[in-house]
């Protein structure tokens, strides 16, 4: 029988003793994740209703770094320690990225604190990148990078222009769904298929589109913050497009 494989949620092996839901970080940023979709519905019928005003840009904005980082940093969290046989983010360094992150929620609406939001995916890229650089695992020296170009993205959008970054930021935080979700997807698809029907089922993809795929989406992320909304800009997303959805046939 084929073997069946999960991404490693499962409680922690090493010892801990401190408050359960700081044992792992997929533990408070799952929840966070889903806290906040349903409260931001909240806000923004509260806005439309003229209770309280907030602009769409805070929207779009939330959209990406509130809810999205929040899930962001929950997979990280989960998958980074297997990925490098490394000691799970616990205790107190992962209460302190949750206290980033929720600074991060009242910061975005300031001026002059905005830069404090900025702290949570600098400090996410810091716990992820030690361990990824430690356990020199090198295929996955990319990730904290990518961590830290949407930090800087979010600066774009606190202090150049917040439409010109929430589209560039559009692009890029899929841009890490590019790159995990090109392993984990057709390895789970691919238990799942010998599992349910039998045999040596194989989810293959081809070599170059899985070398072009993480570029061609960067490209547009480039694109759209040199040239936004050209035709090199759009031709570039084209092709982006069609790379994945060859690079996806045979999952």
């Amino acid at each position: 029988m084929a073997q069946r494989t999960f991404l490693g949620i499962s409680d922690p092996a090493t010892a801990y003793k401190g408050p359960l839901l700081l044992a792992a970080g997929h533990r408070p940023f799952f929840l966070l994740a889903a806290l906040y979709a349903t409260l931001g519905m909240f806000f923004w019928l509260a806005s439309l209703l003229d209770v309280i005003t907030l602009s769409t840009s805070w929207h779009g904005h939330e959209m990406i770094f509130g809810f999205g980082t929040a899930a962001l940093s929950g997979f990280m969290m989960a998958a980074v320690p297997k990925w490098t046989n490394a000691k799970p983010v616990q205790g107190a360094l992962l209460a302190a990225l949750i206290i980033l992150w929720l600074i991060g929620r009242i910061a975005v609406f300031s001026e002059i604190y905005g830069w404090l939001e900025l702290l949570h995916l600098i400090f996410l890229a810091f716990l992820i990148g030690r361990m990824i650089y430690g356990a020199r695992n090198k295929r996955n020296y990319i990730v904290p990078a990518l961590v830290l170009m949407l930090a800087a993205v979010n600066g774009l959008y606190h202090y150049f222009d917040p439409g010109l970054a929430l589209r560039a930021s559009a692009y890029l935080l899929p841009t890490v769904i590019v790159l995990i979700g090109g392993r984990v997807v057709p390895a789970f698809t691919q238990n799942a298929l010998r599992m349910s029907l039998g045999g040596d089922i194989i989810c293959t993809t081809p070599a170059w589109a899985e070398r072009l795929a993480l570029p061609s989406v960067l490209l547009v992320v480039a694109l759209e913050l040199i040239i936004p909304d050209t035709i090199i800009t759009g031709a570039s997303a084209l092709f982006a497009s069609i790379v994945l959805f060859i690079r996806m046939l045979h999952w």
